[in-house]
């Protein structure tokens, strides 16, 4: 299933192409899909740049984030910024996380770090699922 579903993700979603920088961001639980995809996306002739996240990355920024949930880094817009393509994969262990937490925190989080979201609906990108556990109980 990997090796067709990469496929899909770069020929079809992405259509990734020579000279593409592509920026996929991934959970661990996706591992075993990042080599098909990397190998297929050099094969194009495209870059990818993996940013891959532990389970509960997410809930620990917003808990211990502090001034960075108003604030965007200059890495972060730099990536953003020099993107092609967008790719990403939700593989969440458990995708209720942050269920527990100060709906103002993310509300907060979202508002700062809007021009970011923008930036990348302003290019090519694509959101998918990667089949977990916690998706298929939760």
């Amino acid at each position: 299933m990997d090796v067709s579903f990469a496929r899909l993700l770069v020929d079809y979603c992405l259509e990734a192409q020579a000279g593409d920088t592509i920026l996929v961001e991934a959970e661990t639980p996706a591992l075993p899909l990042l080599p098909h995809l990397k190998r297929l996306l050099l094969q194009r002739g495209a870059y990818p740049f993996f940013r891959v996240s532990y389970p509960g990355e997410g809930r620990d920024f917003l808990l211990y984030g502090g001034a960075w949930l108003e604030r965007i880094p200059e890495v972060e817009r730099a990536l953003y910024e020099k993107a092609d393509k967008f790719l990403r994969i939700l593989s969440a262990e458990n995708p209720l996380e942050g269920a527990s937490l100060d709906p103002g925190l993310s509300l907060k989080h979202q508002r700062a770090w809007r021009p970011l979201a923008e930036l990348r609906l302003n290019k090519r990108w694509t959101l998918t699922l990667y089949p977990t556990v916690g998706y298929a109980v939760g």
